[in-house]
């Protein structure tokens, strides 16, 4: 477990090669096991050896889960090492992306016709193609 910064013990600093794979595959299984599990908690208000009953589908969603996160992570070249940097290099590179990225907002919401005035181009048109009568 990593406390602090400055790790020496290399117990963290991991990058994950599988999990965007693993993301794919499992994130469709999310939610059903939210949909169940909310499902359950509505039936444990009302009587709670029922909602322990309807628990049974969410628990088995969340199983699938966690077992998949654990067959990813065993598969060989799953994750790999990366050397410790320092947190101010980690600040800066957020600073660098967090500002291109409001440029590109406050860029976008100057052009025109990008709706930044709340005015969208059919209203602007007067919605002309889209008005027609009945014959």
């Amino acid at each position: 477990m990593c406390h602090g910064y400055g790790h020496s013990n290399g117990s963290c600093g991991n990058l994950s090669i599988v999990a965007p794979l693993a993301n794919v595959a499992l994130l469709p299984m999310v939610p059903s096991a939210m949909l169940f599990g909310a499902i359950a908690l509505a039936g444990r208000v009302m009587w709670l050896p029922l909602g322990q009953w309807l628990a049974l589908p969410a628990y088995l969603f969340l199983a699938w889960l966690t077992e998949g996160a654990r067959l990813f992570a065993t598969l060989p070249y799953a994750a790999v090492q990366l050397p410790s940097f320092p947190l101010w290099l980690l600040l800066g590179y957020y600073a660098i992306v967090a500002s291109g990225w409001l440029s590109s907002v406050a860029v976008g919401a100057a052009a025109p016709g990008s709706g930044a005035t709340g005015i969208s181009d059919f209203s602007r048109r007067g919605g002309a193609e889209y008005s027609h009568t009945a014959v």
